[in-house]
């Protein structure tokens, strides 16, 4: 490397458009006039969870003019009898309504790109929101912001490959008196807001630490391929159970910078 560039680390990795991952769902043929009763009473009985960005009916325009519609009736079990795992409100009814049910594929997650969307309807429509989140850098950092992220990841460096113990000099410009004591419960229990700048980037103990503070935004130069939890191995960033959500970025470190030199 013989500039820096910074890498935003996505929530999930990058899949291609067309290989999107997809799970089988039991789906049937409808008379349009009996659509909306259809819709109502499925979202009742067997509602798609696990597949919200999932449209529940697919219209497709055939020879005629006509409109031809079939409905999600609900997922496909895991096993191998697909079509016999109906619940029992399902089969009643899919018998009432004379339905012919088949097996048909839907993708599993929600789109992420307007790509991903564009292919996944050539399975089955599905819904596509843009993320409406703004957090500083990931469409784009202005060269003052650049050079700003450029400093405080060289004074990492600087600081992980400095022989002082930068905890233990801390501590002892601290005064030990009440004054000392007022200083430390003066700074913020949580660090909403802030940027983390790290050097290797962390295990997942040290991840979830950084998701309990509230960190903003974390910045690392070196993967951790063994045990790395923002790219590496996992990424804890996209971990939707979680009550907080930081974005991440790799910073690329000149040579020269490494070896002392810059």
């Amino acid at each position: 490397m013989d500039t820096w560039q910074i890498l935003h680390i996505p929530d999930n990795p990058p899949i291609a458009p067309d290989q999107q991952p997809t799970v089988d769902v039991i789906a049937s043929l409808i008379d349009p006039k009996f659509a909306n009763t259809l819709v109502r009473r499925l979202n009742q009985i067997s509602p798609l969870e696990n597949l919200r960005h999932v449209k529940r009916v697919k219209k497709k325009f055939v020879e005629g003019g006509k409109t031809q519609l079939s409905v999600i009736l609900c997922p496909a079990s895991e096993n191998g009898n697909q079509l016999g795992s109906m619940q029992n409100d399902v089969q009643e009814l899919m018998n009432s309504h004379k339905l012919s049910p088949f097996i048909t594929k839907v993708c599993k997650y929600a789109a992420l790109s307007k790509e991903e969307w564009e292919e996944q309807c050539k399975l089955w429509p599905t819904s596509y929101h843009p993320p409406t989140y703004n957090i500083d850098g990931i469409t784009g950092f202005s060269e003052e912001d650049s050079q700003s992220v450029f400093r405080f990841m060289k004074y990492a460096i600087h600081l992980a490959k400095s022989s002082d113990n930068l905890v233990h000099s801390d501590n002892d410009n601290l005064d030990t008196n009440g004054e000392g004591s007022s200083s430390l419960s003066a700074r913020p229990y949580l660090c909403t807001g802030f940027d983390m700048y790290i050097v290797w980037e962390p295990c997942i103990m040290c991840a979830m630490a950084l998701v309990h503070q509230r960190i903003r935004r974390i910045f690392f130069a070196f993967p951790n391929p063994n045990a790395g939890a923002l790219g590496s191995v996992h990424r804890l960033q996209g971990e939707r159970s979680l009550n907080h959500h930081y974005a991440v970025f790799r910073v690329l470190v000149p040579q020269q910078i490494l070896s002392g030199e810059g």
